[in-house]
C-alpha cells in the first residue's frame, strides 16, 4: 500500500437534483479524544443518537489542535507529516472543496474568535477553509478562554 501521505480518496459525482437531501456536520473538538468521552460516561450520552453516520476512530496523529484540524480539513489524502502540513497541499487534499463539489454548501462555526495561536489563518492557509466564520455577536459567553477572549455557549 502507498505511504499514508500518498493515499487519496476520490469523490463520487455529484447527486442529482431529485436525491434526498441530507446534511454533514463535522465536529472538530480541540483536545478531546472519543477515550477522553468514554472515560467522562458519555458514551451513551442523547445527541450521539441523532446521527445517522457516526465515525470514531479518525486518528490527527497530533496533540494539538491547529495541526489535528488542518490533518481533518485535508482528510481526502492521507497522513502527510507535521512539515508537510505547513505546505501546498494537491487540490483534491481538501475535504470541504471536495464536500462542496458533491453539492454540500459549507459554513464555519467556532466556540471561540480563532485568534489564539493564530489558529483561524491557520485553518484557512493550511485547511483550505474559506468560509467565512459564522456571526458570533449576541452569542452567549459561557466562560473566558486563558487569553481572555470570549467561549461561546
Amino acid at each position: 500500500s502507498p505511504a499514508p501521505h500518498r493515499r487519496t480518496t476520490t469523490c463520487a459525482p455529484p447527486r442529482p437534483p431529485e436525491a434526498q437531501p441530507c446534511a454533514l456536520l463535522v465536529i472538530n473538538i480541540c483536545s478531546l479524544s472519543w477515550s477522553d468521552v468514554e472515560a467522562a460516561g458519555l458514551m451513551s450520552h442523547p445527541l450521539w443518537s441523532h446521527f445517522d453516520i457516526l465515525f470514531k476512530h479518525f486518528n490527527s496523529g497530533t496533540s494539538y489542535s491547529g495541526p489535528a484540524a488542518i490533518r481533518l480539513l485535508r482528510a481526502s489524502c492521507g497522513q502527510p507529516s507535521h512539515t508537510r502540513l505547513y505546505q501546498p497541499a494537491d487540490n483534491e487534499c481538501y475535504l470541504f472543496d471536495n464536500l462542496a463539489k458533491l453539492g454540500f454548501i459549507q459554513h464555519l462555526m467556532m466556540d471561540h474568535n480563532g485568534e489564539f495561536g493564530g489558529f483561524l489563518k491557520e485553518v484557512r492557509e493550511n485547511g483550505g477553509m474559506q468560509s467565512e466564520l459564522m456571526n458570533q455577536s449576541g452569542l452567549p459567553t459561557a466562560l473566558l478562554s486563558f487569553d481572555g477572549s470570549p467561549v461561546y455557549d
